[in-house]
């Protein structure tokens, strides 16, 4: 939007790019989680890109209407002063030109194929085990590799590391498998399977993402609910901020052992007790005040859990000095997608380093 002022583009509107989900239970976000909504989302994307969403229909529209309100648009700037024809023409090309980012943006969403399914033939994660490929795209391959690499190159064409899915096939020691599926020049989305043994119980337990004034103190906690040691330097989080273990002052997690990463480690030792909290490092980018995702991402890159949170939740996490908390840490991880499976601190500043499960 603008603003009547500086006349500049303000908010989260000012970026043409991504998803923005809102609302206290996220339901675009949990539709989005269902692959058959997904196929029918991208079915009606398809076919509104074929006609009324092409750029030129769109800037057509706008044109017409520009038109309809170009001798009113004299007469408002006569009387209040704002806009003058030049300007008010000019406001039109960025608008114009936003909605074209916004819907090359689109296009990458819904033009490519969807990402192929992998599963596992008798729904076992870990070695030996065999896995079975499908597309809803009629008619197209599926590409997969077995070293972790992607399976299509920067130029579009198939890695020279990339099989063509013909059937099942075995898979026999630990491995990251990606696949994806080539139409007409656009590949769809990675679909990720890791094949390991065991996955270690590790749970997001708390998050600061609205600290208030001093944003610096933002911080994730995360703990090994196992009843063994977990080693986690090979470990990462992803999405809202990356953070990568290998490179932390913490490698081993104990059994119910607890550690943090900070968004600015110096300025969170001046305000908690340091000393009580174990801190692996810090992590790069911000949480975002409105909501996003943040995931726990094994050695292979397989997920060990993600979850969705927003500012919609509870009013006193929101830049009022609480954090989330996570209820019950040893529910399915499944469960942390629920908001009712959060409460704010108690306190404000949080409680790093311990875990209430209020």
């Amino acid at each position: 939007m603008r603003t009547n002022t500086d006349e500049e583009w303000v908010g989260r509107a000012a970026n043409p790019r991504g998803w923005i989900w809102g609302g206290a239970f996220n339901w675009g976000k949990l539709l989005m989680d269902d692959p058959a909504y997904q196929r029918q989302f991208r079915e009606r994307g398809r076919a509104l890109f074929r006609t009324v969403w092409r750029i030129e229909n769109i800037h057509r529209v706008i044109d017409g209407l520009a038109a309809e309100i170009q001798e009113a648009q004299v007469r408002n700037h006569r009387r209040w002063g704002y806009l003058d024809p030049g300007e008010w023409r000019d406001e039109i090309e960025r608008l114009k030109e936003w909605l074209a980012d916004r819907m090359r943006w689109l296009e990458g969403r819904f033009l490519p194929p969807p990402p192929p399914v992998i599963q596992s033939k008798t729904g076992a994660s870990g070695p030996p085990l065999e896995l079975v490929m499908a597309t809803d795209e009629p008619g197209a391959k599926i590409y997969y590799t077995e070293n972790g690499l992607p399976p299509a190159l920067s130029n579009n064409r198939a890695s020279p590391f990339a099989r063509l899915y013909r059937h099942p096939f075995k898979v026999a020691e630990e491995a990251k498998i990606r696949a994806a599926v080539p139409v007409d020049g656009h590949w769809s989305d990675e679909s990720v399977f890791a094949c390991v043994r065991s996955q270690p119980a590790l749970a997001i337990t708390e998050i600061m993402y609205h600290p208030g004034r001093n944003e610096d103190l933002e911080y994730v906690e995360i703990q090994n609910l196992s009843d063994r040691p977990v080693a986690i330097e090979a470990m990462s989080l992803s999405g809202e901020i990356e953070c990568e273990f290998f490179d932390g002052d913490v490698s081993v997690l104990e059994p119910g052992e607890i550690v943090l990463v900070v968004k600015d480690i110096g300025r969170f030792r001046k305000v908690y007790p340091i000393g009580a909290i174990r801190v692996a490092g810090e992590f790069d980018g911000s949480l975002s005040n409105s909501g996003g995702t943040i995931t726990i991402e094994g050695e292979l890159g397989e997920s060990l859990g993600d979850f969705y949170y927003t500012d919609a939740w509870w009013d006193s996490t929101d830049g009022e000095g609480h954090s989330l908390e996570l209820r019950r840490p040893r529910l399915d991880p499944l469960s942390w997608r629920d908001p009712r499976s959060w409460f704010p601190s108690p306190q404000s500043g949080g409680n790093p380093g311990r875990v209430d499960g209020s």
